[in-house]
């Protein structure tokens, strides 16, 4: 059993897999993408990250618009971005020259129905 949905350890590193059909071939085919992180906590944001964007590639990788492989590049990208991201953050918190670990790039991917529980601000 999985983290969360399609997110797997293989070894020490978590995975991200997801079935899908490609293009108008009937068959399934699996979209992998290593989402190079060893913390539970990690592999499972990152995760819920790539479910919500697939949610919005998927069609265009459903219907042959895009090949499996250039959306596993745009996945693989991402997660580089991502883990880039998380290390330089961690870095300047660690060293002080930063007093926050996220910058607010999550807030982009939020519903737009969606508004924070009362007392808290964003």
């Amino acid at each position: 059993m999985g983290l969360c949905a399609n997110v797997y350890r293989r070894g020490a590193v978590y995975w991200w897999r997801k079935k899908a059909r490609v293009g108008a071939s009937s068959a399934f085919r699996t979209l992998a993408v290593s989402l190079m992180v060893r913390e539970p906590a990690r592999a499972k944001m990152l995760g819920a990250i790539l479910n919500a964007r697939f949610i919005l590639l998927g069609p265009k990788l459903m219907s042959g618009e895009l090949s499996l492989e250039q959306t596993r590049a745009i996945f693989a990208d991402f997660v580089r971005h991502e883990t880039r991201r998380w290390d330089d953050s961690t870095f300047r918190v660690v060293t002080g020259q930063e007093s926050a670990f996220f910058d607010g790039d999550v807030i982009g991917l939020l519903p737009v129905s969606w508004t924070p529980r009362k007392g808290v601000s964003l």
